[in-house]
Order: structure tokens, then sequence, then C-alpha cells
């Protein structure tokens, strides 16, 4: 009876290391993520995998600046060092509050290379050779930057927009890169330290995108199901849409995320007939807005300004205002004053900002300040009328199809979207429900603005 046992036993282990089932060995059979969502792309020969944890530079220890990138910046090494044998490679992003670890491979080698970055994840120490080479080149890069303009305008940047948002006063002004005297001290025992207390799976979200099934993205003990199904491109009666009859999405626009069970599984998203705000969302993380300048004799000017956006407010809204600022505030051809202007949006300490920051020439900063604060207004009085907005949208839905192509890019947007909104929209059919009226009263809604300038004030003319 015994050998039949082991026998038994000895061949579940094959037919699972035949499956590619990651999750039957290694680490996460002790400890399994907390959610785990899935795509199913057919017709791709790669797979993406995402994997989020909810801490990043703000949990590095006092005296300990950089520790988190530092982590990530190990582990992109060493993670890379090894898929690369197999055709892979891996990403680490690190933020205040999250640090997100992308890979891709080739579909037969993704269980492989995963089984490879989970370890790394989970306890596999890095070589000593691995942590000094990053953290040298950590401080190369860390020494370099010492003295920039644009490393002191993120410190009173980060100073000003993110007061009150998050715990730990000026070590949170600091950038995620941390300080020279905190990653010069960094061993890897102090990185160990950082991954025991804040790489904690049960908080995890993991995406997996590509050629898969549900049985291939089983981690541990997590349970995944699949809670969506096709849904149309485009509703017959949606203005800007190709209109009655069209064909169904294809296998990369289907809504095939997974959600763990239990809790009980949430819908991913629907077509809406219009999106709007919801009722009542007018409180803000600040009462009012504030305005800063930091007068420094420098060669350019940095512009920063963050207005907190009505919470409940959907994530696709959002981003579409976020796309239409972008394209106004970057004309073509390209303005003589502005070096370069970015519209992002920040998800910190459960709180939504729309963020813009723009590099100008000094004698244009007043100007361009006015013409930022007049874009976002214009938007919420005149919205684009017409014609003139289904063409917005529909180059907004197909930018973000476009970037979700990759599977590596899509799976890290699942991982992202579902950590901070607790679904995943799909732009493909509710980029449809986005009107004219819900831009503009989004626009109208956002919170008084906190603006920082830094540059030289003596240069600052009125327009």
């Amino acid at each position: 009876m015994r050998s039949r046992g082991r026998l038994s036993l000895g061949v579940l282990a094959l037919l699972a290391l035949m499956a590619g089932v990651p999750a039957l060995s290694g680490p996460l059979a002790a400890q399994a993520p907390g959610n785990v969502l899935w795509e199913t792309r057919h017709q791709q020969t790669g797979v993406g995998l995402s994997v989020h944890f909810p801490a990043g530079s703000s949990s590095d220890p006092a005296g300990g600046e950089g520790t988190a990138f530092l982590f990530g910046r190990t582990l992109e090494a060493e993670g890379g060092r090894i898929l690369t044998s197999m055709g892979g490679r891996v990403q680490v992003d690190v933020g205040l509050s999250h640090m997100t670890v992308t890979m891709f491979a080739p579909a037969r080698e993704w269980a492989s290379a995963w089984r490879e970055i989970s370890a790394l994840l989970s306890g596999t120490p890095f070589p000593e050779t691995t942590v000094r080479a990053a953290r040298d080149r950590l401080v190369d890069q860390l020494m370099f930057e010492a003295g920039a303009p644009v490393r002191r305008f993120d410190v009173e940047w980060n100073r000003l927009r993110l007061r009150g948002l998050l715990p730990g006063g000026a070590d949170v002004a600091l950038p995620v890169s941390g300080s020279i005297q905190g990653v010069s001290g960094a061993t890897a025992g102090s990185l160990e330290d950082w991954r025991r207390r804040n790489i904690v799976w049960p908080d995890a979200v993991v995406a997996v995108v590509g050629p898969v099934s549900e049985a291939d993205v089983r981690m541990g003990s997590a349970s995944v199901q699949s809670v969506g199904g096709v849904v149309p491109t485009t509703r017959p009666d949606a203005p800007g849409s190709p209109g009655a009859g069209a064909s169904p999405t294809s296998p990369t626009e289907q809504d095939t995320v997974a959600a763990p069970l239990p809790p009980a599984p949430v819908r991913i998203g629907s077509p809406a007939p219009r999106m709007a705000l919801p009722a009542g969302s007018t409180r803000h993380p600040w009462d009012r807005g504030e305005r800063r300048i930091v007068d420094e004799d420098v060669t350019s000017t940095w512009i920063g300004v963050a207005w907190p956006i009505p919470a409940g407010t959907p994530l696709v809204l959002r981003d579409f205002l976020s796309h239409v600022l972008s394209h106004a505030l970057n004309p073509i051809p390209p303005d003589p004053g502005l070096y370069r202007a970015d519209v992002r949006l920040e998800q910190t300490g459960g709180t939504s900002l729309l963020i813009v920051e723009a590099t100008v020439d000094p004698r244009a900063a007043v100007e361009w300040e006015s013409r930022i604060l007049e874009t976002v207004a214009g938007v919420a009085g005149a919205p684009t009328p017409g014609a003139f907005f289904d063409l917005a949208r529909r180059r907004y839905r197909s930018a973000r199809l476009l970037e979700a192509a990759d599977p590596a890019a899509r799976a890290r947007w699942i991982a992202t979207r579902w950590a901070q909104e607790g679904r995943v929209p799909q732009i493909s059919s509710e980029s449809w429900g986005l009107s004219r009226e819900g831009l503009g009263a989004l626009a109208g809604a956002l919170g008084e603005p906190r603006i920082l300038i830094y540059g030289p004030e003596r240069m600052m003319s009125p327009p």
C-alpha cells in the first residue's frame, strides 16, 4: 500500500510538472497570493505575469531610505540573469506604497520563469555579488543626481503634494530611489529584512495574460474563477461607435479576468449608457488649494499641479480626462516655451490625484501655469463639442487598446487596477459610456489644486 501511495504521489507530481502549474512547487505552496486574475489570449506565443504588493518606499526603515528601490533593482538584475536563458525578461516598478513585478516569457517557459521569480520574492537569497553591483550602480546614480534641480523639485513637490496623504513626514518627500546614505549602508541582510516584512503573499494580486487556462494559473490554495464573458466592443446606440452589427471582441478584449473565491466574485465590468460622477462625491483630502514658489537660479522652471479627484469616480472617466488634458497641453507643432508636459493619475493613500508636471522656459512659467489651469477650467465649462468629442473618445480607446496588446503591460495594468480599484474596467466596452457631460462634470468637480513652481522667480514675468 505504501508503494502504491508513493507511486500515486509521484504520478501526480509528474502530471503537475507536465502541465506547467507553477503553484505546485516552490515557495508559493505554503502561502498563496490573495488574488489570482487571468486573461486568455490563445493567439499569442508569450505570457505576461505581474504581481502587485502594497508596499513601497514608504516602508523603508529609518536611515535605510532606498531599500525598497534597491530590492527592486537587485531583483531585476538577478531575475533578468536567470530569465535571459529562457528568452524572458523581468521589470520591477517601485512606488511610494507599492511594488509591481512584471515578467514576460515564451509560453513554454513561463511556468519555469515564474517559479524562479517567485522563489526570489519568497526567500531565495540574492547573491552577494548581485547586491553589491546593484547597490554600487544606484549609489552612482544618486551621486550623479545629487544637487540636480529636477531632484530638488521632486523633493519639494512630493512634500507639498503628499502632505497629509501618507505617514512618514520628511521621508515621504524623498524620491523612491532614496538617499546616498540610506543606499550605501544596504546589505543582503537588510534587503532580506525588507522582503520578510513587506512581501506578504496574502496581500498580493497576481495577473496572468496569455495562452493559459484556469488550471494553468492556480497558485497554491488560491481559487481562480472566471467571472466574465465576451462583451461587444461597441454599443449600437453609442455616438461615435461603429454601429450595429459590429463583431464581438477578439480574445484579447474578453472579460476573462478571474476573481478569487472566497469572497464572492465581483463582475469586472459592463457597458454603461453614460458614465457619471457618483452622487454626493464632493469631499476632498484637503480643504483649500495652495501655491508655492521655490526660487532657484536655474535654467529651467518646473511646474507641478495636483487636483484631488472625487472619491468613487469611475477609472475610465478619470483616465479619459487625463488623456484629453495631455493632448491639449502638448500642442502640435510644439510650443517653444514648453520642454515637456506630462499628465498622469496617482493613487496615494486611498486618494486619487490628477497630476500635471511641466518643464518650461522660465520666461514662460507664469503663462504655462495659467494655461494648465485654464485648460482644466475650459473642459469643465465647455467640453469638446460634437464630432471632436467622438474623435477624442476614439483616440483614447485606440491608445489604451494598443497598450493592452502587450501581454506584460496588460498583466501589470490588470494587477494594478484590481489592487487599487477592486475591479478591472473593460475599456473596449466602457469607453462608449463616456460623454461630454460626464467629462465636464468631472473637470468641474476637481478639488482646489496644490501648485509648485520651482525656478528663477526674477524671470517669471506675467504673460
